[in-house]
């Protein structure tokens, strides 16, 4: 996602279209987009245990929701899909934007509690698409 939202001219459009069929199908979660579809070998499902269990689950299937911003520059959403997404995102996290959530529901927030590439990934996406003209 990264790759294709800052250089889409470098990839054709069936490229484009079957990363974004797969992320929306396997990666896309209510809080961010996974590391790892379910499905691939070494899928971690919590980020949990010791440092070096979450570090083995860290981008084995975690999701991670500063990579929305990545996402949103390629799909182009519109105000109400975000609106609803991030009103989920506001609820469940009680204003603090954690920096990961577990790869499966129900997406327990992990990590720092409140994480600075999160909140600017967020806040770049409603600036960007949303009705947020400044603070």
């Amino acid at each position: 996602m990264i790759a294709l939202s800052i250089s889409k001219d470098v990839f054709d459009k069936d490229e484009i279209y079957s990363s974004l069929k797969y992320v929306k199908k396997y990666l896309l979660t209510p809080y961010g987009l996974r590391t790892l579809a379910p499905f691939e070998k070494g899928f971690k499902e919590i980020y949990t245990g010791k440092l070096k269990k979450r570090d083995s689950a860290y981008h084995q299937g975690t999701v991670w929701p500063f990579l929305f911003q990545f996402y949103y520059d390629i799909v182009k959403p519109n105000f109400y899909e975000l609106e609803s997404r991030f009103l989920k995102l506001l609820k469940k996290t009680n204003l603090l934007f954690p920096e990961i959530f577990d790869a499966t529901y129900p997406y327990r927030e992990k990590g720092a509690i409140h994480q600075a590439w999160t909140v600017a990934g967020l806040l770049y996406i409603m600036f960007k698409y949303g009705k947020i003209q400044k603070l």
